[in-house]
């Protein structure tokens, strides 16, 4: 006879709430009986009447319970035979994938339908105390007990499940804008947070209600609530009805690779011709005061900031063109964030395999920006030198504020961006003279940030964007990034952000590799500046 354990659980979850105190314990205490059954069936034996034998295990499993509780023997004379040892039980259950369905199933109730249940179930309230409790109807509290006991009783099986649950991806996220006061949205989603990562994943295509997220990865629902929580608080997600989905614009491979191709030849055709008008902007970067205070080291590495941004900042002219929103990228576009910071989120999905080489070498990370009092850092990560991971989630701002002020404040220096302090010397971002520490990097006024280095930058950015604007709108021109139809909060211009994102850099590596940028220079260049706001 093929009998289908799981037919059984609501029936002896009801038996279990009545004895446990917790509904969480009463669901163990179904699933180790479930289990029994299963290991039970494997050897070939008969349940001429499952449901007892059941009841009678279930029992069995209780007192033992209440006896490892009080370490006090306990007897029962209401036992089925041939239960298995412990030992002999968890050596099968390892190996049955029946048991690993049940053991999944019995967590997927969402929240909604456990408090519910708890209420019905465990604690005896009527339908109508529980309907003035919550401010339901009664008829929903119907069909929240119908709907849970419903999934409770209904076997999952793998097709249920995505890769996120047996092969999770990563989702590295960036933003345009400024960041929160605790490095939102970058903290939202940490480097070691598969979790949150996958459920943004699997949120993205469509609406889906937390159950459905819970099923689909493969971990029980109470323990994927509270990251839905922190995400849409943090506002990664949103709720819309029972259902969330992800709120931000999410770049496959296949997108970040869709114009590579197209680039190289550009770069490669074209590379004299843009630095020769860079050539321009030098020198009149040279002329500038700001710049003339710096000494040597420092003007390097201030003229290889002003390059990245000047030919990262050229498309963007022609991109403006088709998505007709020069008035949508100002700053004040920017939504304002629950923890400080105006930005937009941005992420990108990575295999295992791909994890550490998925932007490609000639990606550019930043322009990443953020303040310490009145101390900002600002940076690119790019070929020429690799962002610090630390700079962007917030961690080094404390060390830089104390660098430019001469002030060491040990109490808001983590012990953590103290023990980088060498790898940062190495890096160009420091220098140690006469044992003082001091920034490696150039340092410049807020004022000649904004009124000055930017306004230079930008200028002779659009002048790159006038004499190549064919070769940047060939790039740009219907290849707009598909985003699923319900996601109205992302800007036309981010679904462009993975054009023309690796031909600046093209043009830049192949300046230096023939001898036009940064030759001789035998030192660290990191791509980044302090600005201080007096």
């Amino acid at each position: 006879m093929n009998i289908n354990l799981s037919e059984y659980a609501d029936f002896l979850l009801k038996k279990a709430v009545y004895k446990c105190d917790d509904l969480h314990d009463a669901e163990d205490l179904v699933q180790e009986t479930l289990l029994a059954g299963l290991v039970y069936l494997k050897k070939g034996k008969v349940m001429d009447d499952p449901a007892a034998w059941l009841s009678s295990v279930l029992e069995r499993k209780y007192c033992d319970s209440l006896r490892r509780k009080y370490r006090k023997p306990t007897v029962s004379i209401d036992f089925a035979e041939d239960i298995p040892e412990k030992s002999c039980l968890y050596e099968d259950i390892e190996r049955s994938e029946d048991a690993e369905m049940i053991r999944k199933d019995l967590g997927q109730l969402t929240s909604v339908y456990r408090e519910t249940m708890v209420r019905f179930y465990m604690k005896g309230q009527s339908i109508k105390e529980i309907a003035r409790a919550l401010s339901i109807p009664e008829n929903t509290v119907k069909s929240r007990l119908n709907s849970g006991r419903k999934h409770i009783r209904k076997e999952i099986t793998m097709e249920k499940y995505t890769n996120q649950s047996y092969e999770p991806e990563y989702l590295y996220i960036s933003c345009a804008g400024t960041s929160g006061n605790d490095a939102e949205p970058f903290s939202l989603v940490r480097p070691d947070d598969r979790l949150a990562m996958n459920l943004l994943i699997l949120a993205y295509e469509k609406p889906v209600t937390i159950g459905e997220l819970s099923q689909a990865i493969g971990i029980p629902a109470p323990y994927v609530e509270p990251v839905i929580d922190r995400l849409v608080s943090g506002e990664l997600m949103k709720r819309t009805g029972n259902k969330v989905y992800t709120d931000l614009i999410i770049y496959s491979k296949e997108d970040r690779e869709a114009t590579y191709e197209l680039e190289r030849r550009y770069a490669d055709e074209n590379y004299k011709a843009v630095w020769e008008l860079m050539q321009k902007g030098f020198e009149e970067l040279s002329g500038q005061e700001f710049y003339k205070i710096q000494n040597e080291r420092q003007k390097t590495k201030l003229m290889a900031y002003f390059a990245v941004r000047t030919i990262e900042h050229a498309p963007r002219h022609v991109r403006n063109e088709l998505t007709n929103e020069f008035e949508k990228n100002s700053w004040e576009s920017y939504p304002d964030r629950p923890n400080g910071g105006k930005w937009f989120a941005m992420g990108n999905r990575v295999t295992e395999q791909e994890k550490h080489h998925w932007g490609g070498k000639y990606s550019v990370n930043g322009e990443y920006g953020t303040r310490q009092g009145s101390v900002g850092i600002y940076e690119y990560g790019t070929i020429l030198h690799e962002m610090n991971i630390d700079m962007e989630n917030g961690i080094l701002r404390p060390l830089f504020y104390a660098a430019v002020n001469g002030a060491f404040d040990m109490d808001i220096i983590s012990k953590r961006a103290l023990d980088q302090l060498d790898s940062l010397i190495e890096k160009g971002y420091f220098i140690r003279e006469n044992g003082v520490l001091k920034p490696d990097i150039p340092v410049i006024s807020e004022k000649d940030r904004c009124e000055s280095l930017y306004e230079l930058s930008d200028r002779h950015a659009k002048i790159i964007a006038e004499h190549f604007h064919d070769m940047y709108m060939d790039i740009y021109k219907d290849k707009a990034v598909k985003i699923p139809s319900h996601l109205d909060s992302v800007p036309d211009f981010l679904k462009y952000l993975q054009r023309c994102c690796s031909i600046g850099m093209m043009i830049i590596m192949n300046a230096k590799e023939n001898g036009l940028f940064l030759n001789g220079i035998d030192y660290p260049t990191p791509t980044a500046f302090i600005s201080i706001q007096k």
